[in-house]
């Protein structure tokens, strides 16, 4: 019995080997700020795709279209850097009557165009 009582107790009393490399665990409140951080970075790039830079107009220009040009591109050269082009396409449009974005080679249109766009397309 003697030795049965031995081998129990030197069971009880082994160590396990220690895990050096243990995983990094967070504190409740230290969770909490992650995810609130998480959050707000997902909120900033949401509302960052939903509200583009609105072109504002500061004269208009009269253009003449010619054969190869496109609304997009006309209103790519008269639309500031950082601004929303397919809402000056949009404004073109609506300043002109255009129900379509179809175009024909000798048209006048009216631009609004903001100054910087004005003077990228003077380049």
């Amino acid at each position: 019995m003697n030795a049965d009582r031995s081998s129990i107790s030197s069971s009880r009393h082994t160590r396990r080997p220690q895990n050096r490399a243990r995983a990094a665990r967070l504190t409740p409140a230290e969770a909490l700020l992650l995810v609130l951080v998480i959050l707000a970075i997902v909120l900033a790039a949401v509302l960052a795709l939903r509200d583009p830079v609105r072109p504002q107009a500061t004269h208009n220009v009269t253009i003449r279209v010619e054969s190869s040009d496109t609304l997009w591109q006309i209103a790519d050269r008269h639309t500031a850097p950082g601004c929303d082009i397919p809402a000056t396409v949009e404004l073109i449009k609506r300043v002109n009557g255009l129900s379509s974005s179809a175009l024909a080679a000798g048209q006048t249109l009216v631009v609004p165009s903001t100054e910087e766009g004005a003077d990228l397309a003077r380049r």
